[in-house]
This record gives structure tokens, sequence and C-alpha cells, in this order.
């Protein structure tokens, strides 16, 4: 307001110079802040601060009568600083309506009628009723009803996808069809959404350390800057002292630059379903030479194939597989599904079972209309004295060199087959190595299994680096020597029970998903547990460095620019100001634009797999 006032009575003092006077007490109103800053610093704490800056050019352009240029500067400093705090908030606010935690109220299900509720006065267990064009307010199962909805935002698929009974969502996914009953596991700030904001409002306080990198930077810079001044002053006169002064401000630009680089870097990386926990991993990366994968649970999936069967006697490769899946058709372990996956994909008839018992670990027996079987491991196999034929054995120690295991099925005492199954490589892998390695990155595997599987599935994906047979106490030693080797390693495992090895690594990513972040240890998440997402993490890191790099290049050209126009082309302070707060604008702008088509390396959410690049088979050769 002072400003606003002084603004309008040093303009009519033009006009009528006898109210000229009256401009004066309101523009040392206005200019008090900024005149008490610098010189509270210097006088209390000793200390010379950027605040110094603006004290002498408003002392100066008091005592020199400019007082209208003093009013107008004063306008658009405050002006300037409650538009990009209001542009800051903005930025902020859309990052989070984009997780659509902004839900206040949900239609809650009592004796049979549906009672808008207040979200905070929702209990686990509840009922909530959503129907289609809502938006789904909890976590939960759904009891009745089925729907399309549309996951975009915790999922990263791009089509909606079918719902119904028995079957889970999530908050502030949308019901585009149908109406569904859904009972409440997690609501409010327990929800998978509103832990991704949570942890985003976090990760959004490294703006803070940002802002005061460059204000400590421009602390430093004032003493020189004020010298610089003095000897303008002595060499061209006042108004060229206060405009070299002034266009010393790249700091000032970076300080506003930096914040709108990182709101953009992180509403990207949301975009491609990447949770950045810790904002200094994306300045961090850009050291980043090596790449340590967990192999199981990241470059392999937590589902098994069949690859090969081997019938014995007279029986097919059908009937050995129909006989296991009949056996294992009430069994819920990842062997058993896969055996039951395969008779089915064959269109295999597989009856269930009477009398099953079972052997943790070792197998199991089921009484079936061709008589007792038995399906299990080698060992099983020993307790029941079924025999098993020599050349079989030597399949068996050949499929365990390349990471497959090996189920014996036995018909009422005799050994009728045996069935080869092996982790499932994840589809995305080998894209996922190839497009790492287009970054000259040094890949590694890191595993706690057999020395021989592991070295067969590095083989199978091109990376030359591996490390088996280690406990997960001695991950982090692993890392630890590569680091003392002088490599900056980033670490992707499962985000908590790689906990150890996650904490010692420069940068650490997982592919928990998003049902664990509150846990989770590691400082990305891949929302979408694909781990392509990793290759999108490094592009999405490179522009925020290339914003931040580009936009100190760009403020240091535009003040050397102005201080040559104060020093030399005898430009006026009017004329400085504004041209500093004409580059300020651009650059803040530049930092905070969205991603050109060519920025993106190559987004690996809309990349299809190419031919042998993966899929179910692709271990499936020893």
């Amino acid at each position: 307001m002072a400003s606003i006032i002084a603004v309008v009575v040093s303009v009519a003092g033009i006009v009528q110079p006898a109210i000229a006077i009256a401009a004066l007490p309101f523009v040392l109103w206005g200019c008090f802040p900024f005149l008490q800053d610098g010189v509270v610093d210097l006088v209390r704490r000793r200390r010379i601060t950027f605040g110094l800056i603006d004290t002498v050019v408003f002392v100066s352009l008091i005592l020199s009568g400019q007082w209208l240029i003093a009013a107008l500067l004063m306008l658009a400093l405050s002006a300037s600083g409650t538009v990009l705090a209001r542009a800051e908030n903005r930025s902020q606010q859309v990052l989070m309506d984009g997780l659509g935690v902004n839900i206040t109220k949900a239609w809650l299900l009592i004796d049979g009628a549906e009672v808008e509720t207040p979200l905070d006065r929702v209990d686990k267990g509840a009922t909530v009723v959503v129907r289609a064009g809502g938006t789904i307010p909890v976590d939960g199962l759904i009891t009745e009803g089925c729907g399309t909805v549309d996951e975009r935002l915790l999922t990263g698929e791009a089509l909606p996808v079918e719902r119904t009974v028995g079957e889970r969502v999530y908050a502030s996914t949308h019901l585009l069809t149908g109406t569904l009953s859904v009972c409440v596991e997690e609501a409010g700030t327990r929800t998978v959404a509103a832990q991704i904001a949570a942890t985003l409002q976090r990760t959004l306080r490294y703006r803070q350390s940002l802002q005061w990198r460059w204000l400590r930077l421009l602390d430093r810079l004032t003493a020189p800057i004020l010298i610089f001044g003095a000897v303008a002053w002595a060499l061209r006169g006042t108004q060229a002292a206060m405009g070299v002064i002034w266009a010393f401000g790249f700091g000032y630009t970076m300080r506003l630059a930096a914040p709108a680089a990182l709101f953009t870097a992180l509403r990207r990386g949301l975009d491609h379903q990447i949770l950045v926990k810790d904002g200094r991993t994306l300045e961090r990366m850009k050291t980043i030479d090596t790449v340590v994968f967990d192999k199981t649970g990241t470059l392999t999936s937590d589902t098994m194939q069949v690859t090969d069967i081997d019938a014995f006697g007279d029986h097919t490769d059908a009937d050995v597989l129909r006989l296991a899946a009949s056996a294992e058709a009430d069994q819920t372990h990842i062997i058993a599904l896969a055996i039951l996956e395969a008779a089915r994909r064959d269109g295999l008839d597989a009856p269930r079972p009477d009398d099953v018992t079972v052997q943790f670990g070792f197998g199991l027996t089921a009484r079936l209309a061709e008589g007792e079987v038995a399906v299990g491991s080698a060992r099983f196999m020993e307790t029941l004295t079924v025999a098993r034929p020599a050349l079989s054995e030597d399949r068996e120690r050949e499929s365990a060199q390349v990471g497959r295991s090996t189920v014996w099925i036995a018909l009422d005492g005799q050994a009728i087959g045996a069935i080869h199954v092996q982790p499932t490589l994840r589809p995305e892998a080998h894209a996922a190595v190839r497009l790492l390695k287009r970054r000259n990155l040094t890949l590694h595997v890191l595993s706690g299994d057999q020395r021989a599987p592991t070295e067969h599935l590095a083989r199978t994906l091109g990376i030359d680096r591996v490390q088996a047979e280690t406990p997960p106490d001695q991950k982090a030693v692993y890392i630890q020597e590569l680091q003392r080797k002088g490599h900056k390693v980033c670490f992707i495992g499962d985000g908590i029970n790689d906990s150890i090895a996650l904490s010692q690594a420069d940068m650490s990513v997982s592919i928990s998903g998003a049902s664990s972040i509150a846990i989770d240890t590691s400082q990305v998440i891949l929302l979408t547990q694909d781990i392509r997402g990793l290759h999108q993490i490094f592009d999405v890191a490179e522009g925020f460095n290339k914003r931040l790099t580009e936009s100190l290049y760009l403020s240091i050209v535009a003040d050397a620019a102005l201080v040559i126009a104060a020093l030399f082309g005898q430009a006026a302070f009017t004329t400085i100001v504004l041209g500093s707060f004409a580059c300020g604008a651009a650059i803040v702008s530049n930092a905070a634009r969205p991603p050109r088509p060519g920025d993106a390396i190559d987004p690996p959410a809309a990349r299809p797999l190419m031919a042998g690049e993966g899929g179910p088979s692709a271990l499936a050769a020893p």
C-alpha cells in the first residue's frame, strides 16, 4: 500500500513540484524493510549479506531525489514477490491436485441408505458407495457391483480396467462406468494416494535448500559487487554505479529458477509414475556411473513358468502336466501356479483332487481317478522310495545350472515325468538394460542365488558383471567396495528387504510400488514396478540439471550485458531495472516450462518391446 501511495504522490509531484515532498514519508515507509535487512545483518551479525545491495540502492535513490524511481522499484519488488509466491503455491497445488487428495466426503452405506459423510469419519470396515463419474475416496475391496476404473494415477495403465467383486480399488482413481460398493481398508491420510502426496510435500522442502544455496552465493558476492560499484561510481557516476550494483543479480534469479525447475521435474516424474522421495537425488544422479541390480524381484518377477516337460514310459507330456495340475489344483505357491497356468494355456482339464496330503517344502500326494499322484522335489521322491531315471537326474542338474527347478511326478509309486520351472524374466528387462547401456552406465547383477543361474540370467540380458551367492548383509559391502574404487552407485532393489544396500548406495531406487511408500527406504520409487522407469528417472534428472545449468548461464550472460550497458552504454538506472526484471522473468519461465518433445530420450512407458527383447520365454534356452 505504501508503495502505491508513494508512486501516486510522486507522479503528482511531477505536475506540481510543491507536493512532491509529500511522497518522501511513504517512500521511506515502503522502503524500510529493504533498508533494514542489510543494515541489521551488518550491525548485529557482523555479516555482509545481499540485503545490503538493496539498502545501498534505495539510499542512493532517496538522497539523489529520485523518489519516483525508488517508489516504482519498491512496488515492482513487492509485486514480483507476491506473484512468484502465488505461482509457486499454484505449482504445488497443481502437483497435489493431480493426486486427487482433496476429497473430503464419501457416500457411506448405513442401514441400506447412502449417507454423505465427511471422509475423516469413515472408519475401516465401513462400506462406501461410488457411482459412475465419481472419484473413489478410499482404498478397499469391492463387495458388490462392477465397473470400469481409470487407474492411470497410481498404475500408469493408459486404458481403463474392469473391476468387480473381490478386487481392490484405490483412492483418487476414477470410476468411469458402473456402481461399486467398497469395503474400506484405508481412508484419509492412510491411502496410497495420500502417502504419495505426503512424500511429495517432504520432497518439495528441498526447494528451500536450493534457494538458500543461491542466497549464500549472493552473500559471498555482495562485498565484491559493492567494491565494483564504488569503482563504477568513481569512473562513471551515481547512475552507472547503481546500475552495476543492481545488474549483478544472477544468484537472485537462480533462487527463483531452481525451485521452478524442481516443480517441473517432480511433475514430469509423477507423470511417468516415478515418485522422488529425496530432491537431492535429482542433482546427485548426474554423477552416477554404475547401476547395480538386485536380481530377485527386480530383473525377475515373482512368478514362475513351465519351460520343459520330460515324460517317462508310455506317458505323454500332456498326461504329466494334467496329473500335476490336478494334484496342485488347490495350492497357491508359485510353482503350483506355474503348473496350473501351463495346463490352462494348453487347454487341459484338471479335476480337483481328493485326500491331499502336503509336506511343506517337499511336495504333496493326492488321490485322483487315475490313482495316487505324488508331486514334489527329488528329496520328496526319495522319502516315497520312488526311483527316478538316471537321464532325468542329469537333466535336473542341467536345469539347476540355468536357474530352473525340477518338479517330479509319480503315479502309484512310479515316476512318470518331470516338469522344469524357472523364474519369469520381467518382460521389460531387456529394454531396460539396453536403455541404460545407451547412457554408458556400468551394469552389475547382485544376487544371493547360486552363481550358475545368476550368470546365465546376466548373459541373457547382456550384463557382464555378476556377484552371486551374496547374503543381504554383504550386498552393502559389495556396493561399498565399488564406491571405494571411485564409482558412484545406483542400487535398484525391492525397497524393503534391501534396506541396508539401499542406504549404502549413492542413489537408491525401488520397485516396491505404491503400496509400501511409508516403509520404503529408497530415494526413488517406481510406482508401476516397470524397471524401464529407471531410465526415465535419469532422463528427468538430466532435464532438471540441464534447466539449472541453462538458467545459470542465461543469468550470467544477461547480467553481463546489463553491466556493460550501465558502464559504457550510459543506460539509465530505470532501464537496467526493467531489463533485469525482464531477463529474470524469462529465465524463470524457461526453468518452469514443460519439456519439449525432443527432451525425452526414449520414454519407456510408451515404447513397445522389440522382437527378441524379452518376454516369458527369455530364459528358456540354456
